[in-house]
């Protein structure tokens, strides 16, 4: 499966959900990889997997449940894998090679 690029920032060029309700109760339920962006800045790459969906991550941090810095996303992006750790790991892997080490602000 290829590597989709890593979208640091959402712009006229970046299609994104918005980070509401009716957005995230329309995301799939299957595992994957997503991003959540505030004011167009990727702040958060999270994982679902283990019998969680993409809708449930989201909707968790919707809900504050990991904290406030993820519930103030205003936008978010996914990708279904079957093997999302894998996928997961390359995407931070990608984030630390580009920008010094750093992971996205609500990771590290």
């Amino acid at each position: 499966m290829p590597l989709h690029p890593l979208i640091p920032l959402i712009d006229e060029r970046a299609c994104a959900w918005p980070f509401v309700d009716a957005s995230i109760d329309a995301s799939p339920t299957a595992p994957g990889v997503y991003f959540l962006y505030r004011d167009g800045r990727l702040i958060y790459i999270g994982l679902a997997v283990n019998g969680s969906g993409i809708r449930e991550e989201l909707a968790n941090h919707r809900r504050g449940a990991y904290g406030e810095r993820t519930r103030a996303a205003t936008a978010f992006i996914y990708e279904l894998a079957r093997d999302p750790r894998t996928l997961h790991a390359r995407y931070l892997s990608v984030h630390r090679a580009r920008y010094g080490g750093n992971l996205p602000p609500c990771n590290g």
